[in-house]
């Protein structure tokens, strides 16, 4: 009897499953931390309102098209929930991260999201940490829009990966 093993695709996106991320943050991190490199993580958050407003065929044809196109080979994107996307960037600075933050933003388009970064080591040196991070600056950024701070034209994708962490 054959036992079936997890894909490390999900199918219809092209993006990674968030388990497989998880273990590549962790190895990631240990290698950094052995060698002195840094990596960084994007979390983009997406409204489910946005989902329905927009269709999940539209999001799985974007997701399909940043992952083949638009991201390095050596960088993971991974959906981590229905409405939570990461990108782990591997040899990347806090500085280099925030153009990829700033440009998720605008490839995500027409979705609004809440994108949040941080960066190992300068931001915390354990892959939880940095994760949770990211989390809740794209949390933040989302609510800003939502609340109205943020006007969408106006927004800021750079300026909401460097909001402390909550």
């Amino acid at each position: 009897m054959h036992r079936r093993l997890p894909s490390i695709i999900e199918g219809t996106s092209g993006w990674y499953q968030g388990w497989y991320f998880d273990l590549r943050l962790e190895e990631e991190a240990s290698r950094s931390a052995r060698y002195g490199l840094s990596f960084s993580v994007v979390v983009c958050f997406l409204p489910e309102s946005e989902d329905r407003k927009h269709g999940r065929r539209l999001l799985n044809e974007l997701l399909s098209d940043i992952a083949a196109r638009k991201l390095r080979r050596s960088d993971i994107p991974a959906i981590l929930a229905l409405d939570e996307f990461a990108v782990l960037l591997p040899h990347t600075s806090v500085s280099h991260a925030e153009v990829v933050a700033e440009r998720l933003a605008k490839w995500f388009q027409p979705f609004e999201v809440g994108v949040g970064m941080a960066g190992f080591p300068e931001e915390g040196k354990e892959p939880d940490q940095l994760l949770m991070i990211a989390e809740q600056r794209a949390a933040e950024s989302m609510r800003r829009f939502r609340t109205g701070s943020e006007a969408f034209d106006n927004f800021d994708p750079v300026l909401m990966t460097r909001l402390p962490a909550i």
